[in-house]
């Protein structure tokens, strides 16, 4: 009985191992500045709500950068309309 408790006891903790790895690699990517791909852990646990956490987190800086953006291309056009004008065109 113990081997059967000890080997069921390694195959769920190598379950969550790789998800903790899948989740550490999906935090790593938003660090290094990728910020299109969503964060998903499947499950209905603690890693899986922590998943769903960071990628709100990252929702909302990409929310952020996207809102200061548009508010320096705003300050930007209005002391440079000639400039403003030609990104416009060109896009």
């Amino acid at each position: 009985a113990f081997f059967v408790l000890a080997g069921i006891m390694v195959i769920n903790f190598s379950g969550t191992a790789r998800r903790v790895n899948r989740l550490a690699n999906n935090v790593k990517l938003v660090e290094e500045g990728d910020l299109d791909m969503p964060i998903i852990l499947e499950g209905n646990d603690e890693l899986s709500a922590l998943a769903e956490d960071v990628n709100s987190m990252r929702n909302a800086v990409v929310d952020t950068m996207s809102k200061e953006r548009q508010a320096w291309e705003a300050i930007f056009c209005s002391n440079n309309f000639k400039c403003c004008r030609e990104r416009q065109i060109q896009s």
